[in-house]
């Protein structure tokens, strides 16, 4: 196990598309996953029960579900002389039930000897990703792949790969023990900063020379130190506020939401904060959250809101960028909040989409901006899409 790679938080893995007769309640109710054999690399040849977390992953937010259970890893013929059946046995839970034939199904125990039950809907965007996380070149359309320890030693934790693990539950920011928080709390006060503020700062410590060739490593400089330093402070507040303790389970459940909301809202508005820096420093004409119709506010219009509303301007002199850090099923929201252009640019932190996802986009005339660079997660390759420079190229 080496700390800083995926390896630090798993022993192995198991991956397989799931079958007809594992999800369809019509066809077997055994609640067991078939073609497992492969997974004695993972798990031995010893019967284990494990406590066990199922995730239900989509594109589609409202589609996702979580629960927590039971698996079970036993060979059926364990008294046989000489043959073993080695199956894997899984608890009732609301998870399974969305599961449909084609979905990517992976097992994977954890360090702490906790087991992870990942299902993720076929075609989306979040099963690419988690194929690109666990190192798998294929699209996994046949067969069972299975990995160890040792495997997972050479895949290294990342900024992409830690928003992916974040997605399935999985904190990689308490690792980063390397940020001296006293500073900050000094800084801000020892309260919460405004999200300018806090890209402000970020962007001090990182360095805040920007030129058109380096726009690119720029923003992923300040994003990622934001991160880092946004996730060790809040660390230290909400640590604080635990310890001093709540009166009432709602008091408790609505602080833990306003933490969420806050980690979910400051993310999205850091990127606007870096990328309109960028526009700022390389005096790139823009309005941000202007107003057009239906009182719509796009993230950002070049090379103005007035010149949006002038009739006399044409309205292929106009560009439109939206940012999310996250694709999900959210970007459909950008494609009413400019009528006058056709064509949208979408800045996304997000660095595997899936080809459905992708020709969705396509089709809707939205063009992907990544300062990553972008994987269909396909076996297909690369999928071109513009870089931050190429965009500045665009409205400069």
């Amino acid at each position: 196990m080496k700390t800083g790679m995926l390896s630090a938080h798993f022993k192995g893995f198991g991956m397989k598309r799931l079958s007809a007769v594992e999800t369809d309640p019509y066809t077997s109710n055994q609640h067991e996953f078939n073609g497992v054999s492969s997974y004695k690399k993972v798990f031995g040849l010893d019967k284990m029960e494990l406590p066990a977390t199922f995730l239900f992953l989509s594109d589609t937010e409202d589609k996702c579900q979580s629960e927590s259970g039971t698996i079970t890893w036993y060979d059926a013929r364990e008294n046989h002389p000489t043959r073993s059946e080695y199956r894997l046995y899984y608890s009732s839970s609301t998870v399974m039930p969305r599961a449909q034939s084609g979905d990517l199904c992976i097992v994977a125990l954890q360090q702490d000897d906790t087991a992870l039950v990942l299902i993720a809907d076929e075609g989306s965007s979040i099963e690419a990703q988690l194929i690109w996380l666990f190192g798998v070149e294929s699209s996994m359309e046949t067969g069972v792949l299975v990995a160890d320890e040792v495997s997972m030693d050479a895949i290294e934790i990342t900024e992409q790969t830690r928003r992916i693990l974040e997605e399935i539950g999985i904190d990689t920011w308490v690792e980063d023990g390397d940020v001296d928080v006293e500073p900050m709390l000094k800084h801000f006060n020892g309260g919460w900063p405004t999200t300018t503020a806090m890209s402000e700062y970020a962007r001090r410590l990182a360095g805040q020379e920007i030129t058109v060739a380096d726009s690119d490593g720029a923003i992923r400089r300040w994003f990622e130190m934001e991160e880092r330093l946004f996730r060790a402070y809040e660390r230290v507040l909400v640590e604080s506020r635990v310890r001093s303790g709540f009166s009432t389970v709602d008091d408790f459940t609505a602080y833990a939401l306003s933490v969420l909301n806050r980690r979910k809202s400051r993310a999205g508005h850091a990127l606007e904060n870096h990328i309109e820096h960028v526009f700022q420093k390389l005096h790139v004409p823009y309005v941000r959250n202007g107003k057009t119709e239906q009182n719509k506010r796009p993230d950002f219009i070049f090379p103005g809101i007035e010149e949006y509303h002038q009739a006399a301007h044409p309205y292929s002199h106009l560009r439109m960028l939206a940012v999310k850090t996250s694709c999900k099923d959210r970007w459909r929201q950008i494609l009413n909040e400019a009528d006058r252009i056709t064509v949208k640019h979408l800045l996304t932190l997000d660095r595997v989409l899936s080809v459905n996802q992708l020709n969705e986009m396509s089709n809707a005339s939205v063009v992907l901006v990544s300062p990553y660079g972008l994987t269909s997660g396909s076996a297909s390759g690369p999928v071109v899409s513009l870089k931050i420079a190429e965009f500045l190229a665009l409205v400069g």
